[in-house]
């Protein structure tokens, strides 16, 4: 790791002390697998605060400072995600403009052409949504040719459907999200007929969730079940997803092939809590199954009972 230019004033000083440790660390030889991991986090954690204090110097920065302190940094610091440095600068009170960050992504790429790919790859391969927009939006020179790479090389031979879903299924937002930057119908199914939303709700994938209402997904397709997005929360009790549902907007007296609504299966399931949810936003307590059976019959508890009997929501 380089030491990164001389900038002079009261942030050299913390340089200098961050590079003295750097120095020191790195003329220790490791006697142990354990040791050289522990110095290695480390060196990581230092070169994260390298990074912090670029982020942290007011406008204008000198022009050499991304040049010859940040691309080193960057390379060194690869467990760390832009999102982990953005989320503590905020902490800090000392918040970085996008545009900064993406400029320093820009000043990054123009100096190693096979950084645009390696930065791509570790926004997904860390699901790091933000290191991904970032770039996305730096208008980099190879971003296009860094993508085709990146899904040839890690999704062979599959569409960018086949792709979208299979990222839906194992909780990889970046990648979505980059499928969703190449056309792909938020709407799509597989063989199953599912969605993506319906995956992401039926396995409290919370973030992939509101990713995918971000992009406008359905939230009341319904799977060969006759089952929706909300439903499936409300069934696996996953009350967070099943209110980000309710909060945009999802439909609530849908009914599945049996005739069952979110708000039966909350009752049958004795969610108390959801089924107070779904009253207060306007569910239909009055709706009967294919075999006549209402919300109130499908109650497992005294407490929902009494929640359907009230009727003031």
């Amino acid at each position: 790791m380089k030491k990164p230019a001389f900038i002079g004033g009261p942030v050299q000083d913390e340089i200098d002390e961050i590079w003295t440790k750097i120095t020191q660390l790195q003329r220790v030889t490791p006697k142990t697998k354990d040791e050289a991991r522990v110095i290695s986090d480390q060196l990581l954690a230092l070169g994260n605060q390298l990074a912090t204090l670029y982020l942290r110097l007011p406008e204008p920065h000198p022009p050499a400072m991304p040049l010859d302190m940040v691309s080193e940094v960057f390379r060194f610091t690869r467990p760390y995600t832009y999102n982990d440095l953005y989320q503590s600068m905020v902490a800090m009170g000392q918040l970085p403009s996008k545009p900064r960050m993406r400029g320093v992504l820009k000043r990054l790429a123009g100096q190693d052409a096979t950084l645009v790919a390696k930065i791509l790859k570790d926004a997904m391969d860390k699901d790091d949504v933000m290191l991904y927009e970032l770039l996305r939006d730096a208008g980099v020179a190879g971003y296009d040719q860094a993508v085709d790479a990146f899904i040839n090389t890690t999704y062979p031979g599959m569409t960018f459907e086949e792709i979208f879903l299979e990222a839906a299924k194992v909780d990889k937002v970046a990648v979505v999200q980059l499928m969703l930057d190449k056309g792909v119908d938020k709407d799509t199914v597989d063989h199953d007929r599912w969605t993506a939303l319906i995956w992401a709700a039926a396995y409290s994938r919370d973030a992939m969730v509101q990713r995918l209402l971000d992009a406008g997904a359905n939230m009341d397709i319904q799977d060969p079940d006759g089952m929706t997005a909300l439903m499936w929360a409300v069934q696996e009790k996953y009350d967070a997803v099943a209110q980000r549902l309710l909060d945009a907007g999802a439909g609530m007296d849908i009914r599945d092939i049996d005739g069952m609504t979110a708000l039966m299966w909350a009752a049958g399931i004795g969610s108390d809590a959801m089924v107070q949810r779904l009253l207060e936003a306007g569910a239909s307590k009055d709706i009967k199954t294919k075999d006549g059976k209402t919300a109130l019959m499908l109650a497992k508890t005294d407490a929902i009972r009494q929640l359907l009997l009230q009727g003031r929501f």
